[in-house]
């Protein structure tokens, strides 16, 4: 099992409006084994140590200014004002805010 199994699937703009989402305040395309290129170390935001994926989210979801996410297997959570094209790389997760 990959450490990300439980995100192989992304969401689609269809799934904003499904029963049981009402509470969610950010919605996420995810894009499981890739990194978000932002196009340079200007578009970074911040970055710190989180335990999971879902963590990571949050961060982004919380910042008003994050636009996409980068969970590194090595626990880093890098946050980023632009949403680029994901890179492929097993050791990452990547998520492009949708709401």
């Amino acid at each position: 099992m990959t450490l990300y199994a439980s995100y192989m699937t992304p969401i689609s703009v269809q799934d904003l409006h499904q029963e049981g989402n009402e509470g969610k305040r950010c919605f996420f395309q995810h894009f499981a084994t890739s990194w978000m290129d932002s196009g340079g170390d200007a578009y970074d935001l911040t970055n710190q140590q989180v335990t999971s994926v879902d963590d990571c989210e949050l961060l982004c979801c919380e910042h008003a200014e994050c636009q996409s996410f980068t969970f590194w297997r090595g626990r880093t959570c890098y946050l980023r004002a632009s949403s680029n094209t994901p890179r492929p790389n097993g050791d990452s997760f990547s998520g492009i805010r949708l709401t």
